[in-house]
């Protein structure tokens, strides 16, 4: 049983309870008039990836420039270099705690690199998001040099290890 968090007329976020193990479900939508169709999904240890403003691979990551008043990170109110950015991401695998409570902070992947345009920064924090139950966050502070790349669409993406997560920018 999946935790409701959002139903609407084209899609439901619902958060997967960390007791559900790696491996292949059906997975179906029931209400009190019956049942949809079952799809196939597979359940991973882990599959970490940024949260973007569209929930699409490619769009604009989910992200704050962290400062005195926390700043929406927007193509008309871009990151720039020596910023720290908090991005929301997801994915990072289960927790001890209960999925139905916003967490304590939790850091879950180690050797973390945010890469932002083939460049591999390190990530200070990646971890459950403090009062935001089933999301993880990460937190990164940007280099102030001139090597860091600039513009509307920089493509960023987490890697752990051997995993890389879906492309935003």
């Amino acid at each position: 049983e999946a935790i409701l968090t959002e139903v609407g007329a084209f899609e439901i976020h619902a958060i997967l309870p960390s007791s559900t193990g790696p491996g292949d479900y059906l997975l179906e939508v029931r209400n009190e008039a019956g049942k949809s169709k079952s799809i196939a999904i597979r359940v991973s240890q882990q599959n970490p990836g940024i949260v973007t403003t569209t929930n699409i691979n490619g769009g604009l990551a989910s992200a704050e420039v962290l400062g005195e008043v926390p700043a929406r990170l927007r193509m008309t109110a871009p990151a720039h270099p020596g910023a720290t950015l908090s991005i929301l991401a997801a994915g990072f695998g289960p927790i001890a705690a209960s999925d139905h409570e916003a967490p304590e902070e939790q850091a879950l992947l180690e050797n973390a690199e945010l890469v932002i345009a083939g460049r591999a920064l390190p990530v200070r924090y990646a971890g459950r998001y403090p009062g935001k139950a089933g999301f993880d966050r990460l937190l990164v502070d940007l280099p102030d040099d001139e090597q860091l790349a600039l513009g509307c669409y920089v493509p960023v993406s987490l890697r752990t290890g051997d995993l890389v997560s879906n492309a935003a920018f």
